[in-house]
C-alpha cells in the first residue's frame, strides 16, 4: 500500500509542477486558509505533493485563519482547494454559491476552471489510514488531469 501511496504521490508531484500556485481553504460559512508550512492543517498540499504557495504569508495551523474573498482574489491562486467542512459534518452547505462569487471568478483559478472542491469527509475527518490517504492523493490528481 506504501507503495501505491509513494507512486500516486510522484504522479501528483509531476501535475502540481505544471500548475502554478495553490490556495487551501476550508468553508464553513466563513473560509479559513491554511499557510504552507509545517503546523497547516493542509501544508501537504504543498510540502509532500509539491504545489507551490500562492501566499507564503497565511498562518501554519490546523485551524487556518479567517480570509476573505477580497483577498483571495488579492492572492490569486491558479488553484483554490476547498474543504467543505459542513457537509463533512452533516450540515446543509452552499460552498458551491459561496465561493463561485463574482470576486472569486476573476481569480485564475476561476477563470481556468481550477477550483476543486475536495472531499470535506476524507479531508476534514479522516486522518492518516493507508485507504484516506492514498483517496486524497487521487482525488488531486482525478480532479486536476
Amino acid at each position: 500500500k506504501l507503495a501505491e501511496i509513494n507512486a500516486a504521490i510522484e504522479e501528483v508531484k509531476a501535475i502540481a509542477a505544471n500548475e502554478g500556485t495553490a490556495l487551501s481553504t476550508l468553508y464553513n460559512e466563513t473560509i479559513s486558509a491554511y499557510g504552507p508550512g509545517e503546523g497547516s492543517r493542509f501544508g501537504f498540499l504543498h510540502s509532500v505533493y509539491g504545489f507551490q504557495a500562492a501566499s507564503e504569508d497565511l498562518e501554519n495551523s490546523t485551524h487556518g485563519a479567517q480570509i476573505s474573498y477580497e483577498q483571495i482574489l488579492e492572492i490569486n491562486p491558479d488553484i483554490l482547494f476547498v474543504v467543505d467542512r459542513m457537509s463533512a459534518t452533516g450540515e446543509q452547505s452552499n460552498v458551491t454559491e459561496a465561493i463561485e462569487n463574482d470576486i472569486v471568478n476573476k481569480t485564475n483559478a476561476a477563470k481556468n476552471g481550477k477550483i476543486v472542491y475536495l472531499n470535506g469527509a476524507l479531508w476534514y475527518l479522516a486522518g492518516g489510514g493507508l485507504t484516506s490517504e492514498l483517496d486524497k492523493v487521487n482525488e488531486v490528481i482525478n480532479a486536476l488531469k
